[in-house]
């Protein structure tokens, strides 16, 4: 998990499951 584990997967965003890297693109 990229995620921290305090992190609910509920509050975390989609956009970082389909893309991680997407915001490295810029």
């Amino acid at each position: 998990m990229t995620r921290p584990a305090h992190w609910p997967t509920s509050t975390a965003p989609e956009r970082t499951s389909s893309r991680p890297h997407r915001r490295r693109r810029r």
